[in-house]
């Protein structure tokens, strides 16, 4: 597993998309886990963090907008973040479609959360990373 060696430990922003989904929350506590073990801080707000996790749920329709928005408001309040996308919406297109739709953005799906730190730390270095289940 991949150790965050930097002398000053990056700052990680993750929200979760739609907010009120239980499992979402469930998973951002696992992502959290992984990288306080892996020595990154969990940065309060966008606008300091290094990396923006989007952990998301399908999303579909209105929401699909809120989404779309919101990544938007991302962008805006911290152009400088790396963003990683995760979690259901990956996870719910074909793999070759959500990288076309989301090419600027690391994208980690459902299954790959115990991967976050290695996704991080890539897409720190200036890469993209497509772990989705196929």
């Amino acid at each position: 597993m991949p150790q965050n060696n930097q002398l000053t430990p990056k700052e990680i922003f993750i929200s979760q998309f739609p907010m009120d989904v239980l499992s979402g929350r469930t998973a951002r506590h696992q992502i959290v886990g992984v990288l306080v073990k892996d020595r990154y801080n969990i940065s309060p707000g966008i606008k300091k963090a290094d990396v923006v996790i989007i952990n998301t749920c399908t999303v579909k329709g209105p929401t699909e907008t809120n989404f779309n928005r919101f990544l938007r408001k991302v962008k805006a309040d911290n152009r400088k973040a790396k963003i990683i996308l995760a979690g259901c919406l990956p996870q719910a297109e074909n793999k070759e479609e959500i990288i076309k739709k989301f090419p600027d953005y690391s994208i980690m799906g459902v299954f790959q959360l115990d991967k976050v730190a290695h996704i991080v730390e890539e897409t720190l270095n200036g890469n993209k990373v497509y772990l989705l289940k196929t």
